[in-house]
């Protein structure tokens, strides 16, 4: 897995930010991007990507509700009693379906957490502006 990094001035707005192949780019480019001088502090962390999941236990927790909303006790008695083996077999179908469903339309998330977050001080080394490797967070 690559790791990529963006870049923030106060620490807490990352998703302004480009995401970068490396630490030291985000930060030129940060410094670049916002006239900053050599002395301000500024902020990189690790891009954590947001991966859609379906999570067969809630699904199976969704329709045990749906059974006993529309058929009242005796759908409040039922239960799927499903295994784990089962349940893990519906978790990987069910994702397939979803990563098949948003590549298909395009719907890929283009969110990111952030982790592994390090303060700098802007040295002379941070002049240089790399280009971006994708767009916005």
């Amino acid at each position: 897995m690559t790791i990529l990094f963006v870049a923030s001035i106060n620490g807490e707005d990352f998703h302004q930010s480009p995401i970068y192949a490396s630490r030291d780019e985000a930060i030129r480019a940060l410094v670049s991007d916002h006239g900053l001088l050599v002395g301000d502090h500024v902020w990189s962390a690790e891009a954590e990507p947001f991966c859609a999941n379906v999570s067969a236990s809630a699904v199976i927790e969704q329709i045990e509700q749906d059974a006993s909303d529309q058929c009242g006790e005796a759908g409040t008695d039922w239960r799927m009693d499903a295994t784990q083996t089962q349940v893990d077999e519906l978790d990987l179908a069910l994702q397939a379906v979803l990563d098949a469903w948003v590549g298909k339309h395009k719907l890929h998330p283009t969110c990111y957490g952030v982790s592994s977050m390090e303060q700098r001080i802007v040295t002379e080394a941070d002049a240089a502006a790399p280009s971006p490797v994708q767009g916005r967070g």
